[in-house]
């Protein structure tokens, strides 16, 4: 029997506390690893509403022009426990399991363009309200990101966002 039960186990680990902080310092912490020189990040509001005081964040984008993900890493970087820095002393990031705690400990979905000196653009995600109807992360497919966080991009680089944001520390 797998030890793990992945629907209940992703809904518990996005109440792990991972403070948003943190959270924002991973996704960037990956941006330096993969030797990026530009790092941008977006923040899209909600519409207010009629009784509300405060807005609310709908989306965080990362955006960043760093040597970016072939297609097989691409398709493991939502995977829990997958990862390229097993070999690592220390951090977080040597359990493969950074990016995507960040991601959902903000909100239900995570997705991930990615773009290789010469490449084309790639992309895949996790929805946390599909994995619940029993669709996992789809293998990566050649899509265009929105011109608005890919325009200043040069021939490479990868772009996070975090959408469905539903975390109290937001």
């Amino acid at each position: 029997r797998n030890p793990v039960n992945a629907g209940l186990a992703i809904h518990a680990f996005r109440d792990m506390g991972f403070h948003a902080s943190s959270a924002f310092c991973e996704i960037i912490d990956n941006s330096i690893e993969a030797e990026a020189t530009k790092i941008q990040i977006f923040i899209d509001f909600k519409t207010l509403e009629l009784n509300q005081r405060h807005r609310r964040i709908e989306r965080f984008v990362f955006v960043d022009d760093g040597y970016a993900m072939e297609k097989e890493v691409l398709f493991d970087c939502l995977v829990l426990g997958e990862g390229t820095k097993r070999l690592l002393k220390k951090g977080i990031g040597k359990f493969g399991v950074g990016a995507t705690f960040a991601g959902i400990s903000q909100g239900k979905f995570v997705g991930v363009y990615s773009k290789i000196k010469s490449g084309k653009w790639l992309y895949t995600q996790l929805d946390i309200d599909l994995l619940d109807q029993g669709e996992g992360i789809p293998e990566p497919i050649e899509q265009e990101p929105p011109e608005e966080y890919s325009a200043e991009l040069g021939n490479q680089g990868t772009i996070v966002i975090w959408d469905k944001i539903d975390s109290a520390t937001t």
